[in-house]
């Protein structure tokens, strides 16, 4: 087999003595100190720092309210309501809406006028900068046009511009 040997079982070695061969209580009946926290008198035990870096909040007992014999919990559990779940095989109906519209006798154009001539309701603030008006143009309108008051003398020096035409010319023979 090539060296590999194999042996036979022996039992590990005993240690101390097991739970069933003590005659007292066991080491569960004593009380230890803690190995977390402190108590008052344990001054051996280091303690963290003792500041913090916020705030303290009032106290939970800081308001006065009713004490716990003056509410009513009658029907009440640890969980809820003492009633089992209502179920029911329908749809829920949809609530029906209120109309927002006025009635017929409610409109009042004196109140409408007062509220939107108001100059005071207008925001007093902006985001951006303040536009400029837009320069007015020059342009005529289009019913503004009257042929009869052209002129075409202002275009060039001559006193009078050449005119064409797209017919031939009719010479009368004398």
């Amino acid at each position: 087999m090539g060296g590999l040997t194999q042996r036979p079982w022996t039992p590990t070695k005993r240690r101390g003595p097991i739970a069933a061969e003590f005659s007292g209580p066991g080491p569960a009946c004593v009380t230890l100190p803690t190995t977390f926290g402190h108590s008052p008198s344990d001054s051996k035990k280091g303690r963290s720092p003792s500041y913090s870096f916020g705030s303290r909040h009032g106290g939970k007992n800081d308001s006065i309210g009713p004490g716990p014999g003056q509410y009513n919990v009658t029907g009440l559990s640890a969980k809820g309501k003492d009633s089992p779940p209502a179920a029911s095989l329908h749809s829920r109906a949809k609530e029906h809406k209120s109309d927002s519209m006025p009635a017929p006798g409610d409109y009042n154009p004196e109140k409408s006028e007062h509220s939107l001539s108001n100059h005071d309701n207008a925001p007093k603030f902006t985001f951006g900068l303040k536009t400029q008006p837009a320069k007015p143009v020059n342009t005529p309108a289009p019913g503004d046009y009257h042929s009869d008051k052209v002129s075409l003398n202002f275009l060039s020096n001559h006193t009078q511009l050449p005119s064409y035409s797209f017919r031939q010319k009719i010479v009368l023979e004398k």
